[in-house]
């Protein structure tokens, strides 16, 4: 025992949800899990309160959550492993005439991660270990990285394959940054949200959101609903602090479609819109994360209304609200749009503002913009306050530096097709739904800021 000067302890049940002092503990996964083949509701209309999908800790629940348990800290040392990382083992305290008793015999005797595995070794057992101090990491190389991000498990054999396939804790993926990890850890923790199930459940939903995201933006959107309680009880408008810390705890998926706006070099960015979209046959329909996280499109709604800045003399009206995180979007127009629409950026950055090319007007045929003179463009700062600009006329953001959250509020081209029971949905949640005259009156009021 005296060897890694550490010696076996009794394993203590703790709830999924605990934060103790020497890490957050999770389940483990060592492979991956296999999804389901039944379709599922998604988690996110679990109940029917319009507050969210909150699983809560349950008193009786066995079926996950009854397993091993490790600190985050664990996780993120054993999955940078690498199949030539060097390891040294210390003597056998398994029970003698056991099965790990019998198999810690065998690969104590290895040298390495990938000897250990060919021994019969497993990613549970290098885990427990470790916390342990069973054996000591002596050298050879280790990822910067989780091996489970680093390219394709199929692609890979032996103990890369293995070490790839581990994923780490139920609700706490090993892709995930780790201050992120925490900060969800820490947000389920002060909601009472079991991390274990809700990431299950999440796993096993027909949508289009990874388990991951879908557990961001349960969690985002109970932060949304608490500090709109907060706002409505200190009547109190929601202030751009309230915007950003939800705004991190959302999940962001990876936007491939939006061609028109990806910098150089960049297949994907992260961009998600809220409201209705315009349909190949011409209808409208919904964006699932507008009505599934209310609370969170509420927030950004009632922040908007709480914050028209008083020199535009007009009321602002939108049916759709992009948001997008950590991007400069290049020059380009919008397409599908009425016009006439508020933006603002919130984060802590430097840089990052608008140009825009006010007299970008020409139609039929259009210019091409990579022949637009900068001299023609107005540069705007978009981190006082909302500014109304012309969103068919050619615009980008310029370079920066730091966390930047950008907001657009626009309305869709043939807004009228929306339908009626859409509009009242989306009117509840605090949408400011155009008509004619105020659309006719936001373009005239952008012409007269710009001429």
């Amino acid at each position: 025992q005296a060897f890694f000067e550490s010696k076996p302890r009794a394993r203590e049940p703790l709830r999924r949800t605990e934060l103790p002092s020497a890490g957050i503990m999770v389940k483990i996964v060592a492979q991956p899990r296999a999804m389901k083949a039944k379709k599922v509701q998604t988690v996110l209309a679990t109940k029917k309160a319009p507050t969210g999908p909150r699983t809560k800790k349950l008193q009786n629940h066995s079926e996950r959550g009854s397993g091993l348990k490790f600190a985050l800290e664990t996780y993120e040392a054993v999955s940078r492993f690498t199949p030539q990382t060097k390891i040294k083992y210390g003597p056998n305290l398994k029970s003698k005439g056991s099965k790990s008793f019998d198999r810690y015999a065998k690969y104590m005797k290895a040298k390495t991660v990938a000897e250990a595995l060919k021994l019969g070794t497993k990613p549970a057992d290098l885990l427990w270990e470790y916390e342990r101090g069973n054996y000591q990491v002596v050298g050879g190389p280790q990822s910067s990285t989780p091996n489970c991000c680093q390219g394709k498990t199929s692609d890979k054999t032996g103990a890369e394959k293995v070490l790839s396939s581990f994923r780490g804790p139920s609700g706490f993926s090993l892709k995930m940054d780790p201050e992120r990890r925490l900060m969800c850890a820490k947000l389920a923790a002060e909601f009472g949200y079991d991390l274990d199930m809700l990431h299950q459940q999440a796993d096993e939903t027909g949508n289009n959101e990874s388990a991951d995201i879908q557990m961001q933006r349960t969690l985002a959107n109970a932060l949304a609903e608490k500090t709109l309680k907060e706002v409505a009880k200190a009547r109190r408008k929601v202030s751009d602090a309230d915007v950003v810390e939800v705004l991190k705890a959302w999940g962001f998926a990876r936007n491939e479609t939006r061609l028109n706006v990806l910098p150089q070099g960049q297949t994907w960015v992260h961009s998600d819109t809220l409201g209705p979209i315009r349909m190949r046959h011409g209808g409208f329909r919904i964006t699932d994360p507008t009505l599934a996280y209310a609370s969170f499109t509420k927030l950004l709604c009632k922040w908007f209304t709480d914050h028209q800045p008083d020199d535009i003399a007009c009321k602002c009206v939108f049916t759709g609200i992009n948001v997008n995180a950590n991007y400069a979007g290049r020059i380009h127009r919008d397409g599908n749009n009425e016009g006439p629409s508020a933006i603002k950026a919130v984060g802590k950055f430097t840089g990052g503002k608008l140009r825009y090319f006010p007299t970008d007007k020409q139609r039929n045929p259009r210019t091409d913009i990579t022949t637009l003179k900068t001299k023609d463009s107005v540069v705007m700062d978009l981190s006082n306050k909302f500014v109304l600009f012309d969103g068919n006329c050619a615009h980008g953001v310029e370079k920066f530096k730091g966390e930047r959250f950008s907001l657009v509020y626009f309305t869709a081209k043939g807004y009228m097709k929306i339908k009626e029971p859409d509009r009242a949905r989306l009117a509840k949640i605090g949408f400011c739904l155009p008509t004619e005259k105020l659309i006719k009156t936001m373009k005239q009021e952008v012409n007269n800021v710009y001429g």
